[in-house]
């Protein structure tokens, strides 16, 4: 389920992933994941049946989550533009601060929601995915049939 990246991506992008503090933290829990499931009497089958079932829930939750923060940040930028002006005539200095530190606050919401999500123990497939695009097992499979 881990894709690899393809022939088009570049190496900068490569070490970029790899040095990402996040990337490599998700990578940690997934090893973790592994260990603990290897060391359980579970066969290949459920073993990969599990990592599935955590996929989706992962997924789902962070779907959700994304659409939130989006709403949010589409909200603060059409509201804030509005205050903005509105600040700015009327010389709201604060109020004009706190509508600027709302898109970050929306970021850490997000944040927030990556630590809190099931499934997180897997949550590097899935930024592999992102970062990557298809898998070359996916790919390999299809080609077999």
């Amino acid at each position: 389920s881990i894709p690899a990246p393809e022939d088009d991506v570049s190496l900068e992008d490569i070490l970029e992933f790899r040095a990402d503090a996040g990337a490599r933290g998700s990578l940690l829990s997934l090893r973790k994941w592994i260990g603990v499931l290897s060391a359980g009497s579970a066969s290949p089958g459920e073993c990969a049946q599990e990592l599935e079932w955590l996929l989706n829930q992962y997924e789902e939750y962070m779907r959700l989550h994304h659409l939130r923060v989006r709403k949010g940040i589409l909200e603060t930028v059409i509201t804030a533009g509005a205050q903005v002006a509105e600040d700015l005539v009327k010389i709201k200095w604060g109020s004009l601060a706190k509508s600027l530190f709302s898109v970050s606050n929306r970021k850490i919401e997000l944040m927030e929601a990556e630590i809190k999500a099931p499934g997180r123990e897997i949550a590097y497939v899935v930024r592999t995915k992102e970062a990557f695009g298809r898998t070359r097992i996916a790919d390999d499979t299809r080609r077999e049939r």
